[in-house]
């Protein structure tokens, strides 16, 4: 299990072997749980990191992790998801995957999966309708989805070369 620290003005450090991501801190107090069944939980399962997010009934971000998972995606889900069990307990969830790693678990566990760009167009439409366009830098690849009022989101996607991807990116 990695080592967890809150650093200055929120910011959350995550600490683990060869691995240093910051986010701000939004895990929220967890003895004030609301009602298990309503919090869902995100793993998103990409070509570099891992992402698990466990939000109430309300979209309120409960608890959140963000680590490389240096080709041991299983391994790095198991312990973000001992984390969340070390500081939640053992509680009902409705979990979901996403992401280039996503699939195969999700069809060896029957979780239910979701393709990440329609994920986030469903996202975009209900909580930022303004948004006009997003962009995902993935490990491995560069996504940028256009929206609009009165057409379907128009996706772009880069092709086989990593040149501009966080993969990329990260290397520099």
């Amino acid at each position: 299990m990695g080592s967890f620290l809150v650093g200055e003005a929120g910011v959350y450090t995550v600490v683990h072997p060869e691995q240093t991501m910051y986010l701000p801190d939004q895990t929220s107090d967890l003895s004030s749980l609301p009602t298990a069944r309503a919090c869902h939980l995100g793993m998103d399962l990409g070509s570099t990191t891992a992402k698990i997010v466990l939000v109430d009934h309300s979209h309120r971000i409960i608890f959140q992790r963000y680590l490389r998972h240096q080709a041991e995606v299983l391994a790095t889900l198991l312990t973000m998801l001992a984390d969340l069990q070390y500081m939640a307990g053992n509680i009902e969830v409705q979990p979901i995957f996403t992401g280039s790693a996503g699939m195969g678990l999700a069809e060896q566990t029957g979780i239910r999966f979701i393709q990440e760009v329609v994920a986030q167009s469903e996202a975009v439409r209900k909580f930022r309708p303004d948004c006009r366009m997003l962009v995902d830098i993935g490990g491995e690849d560069c996504k940028m989805i256009f929206f609009s009022q009165s057409a379907r989101p128009d996706m772009r996607m880069n092709g086989n070369c990593a040149g501009g991807t966080g993969a990329f990116i990260d290397q520099m």
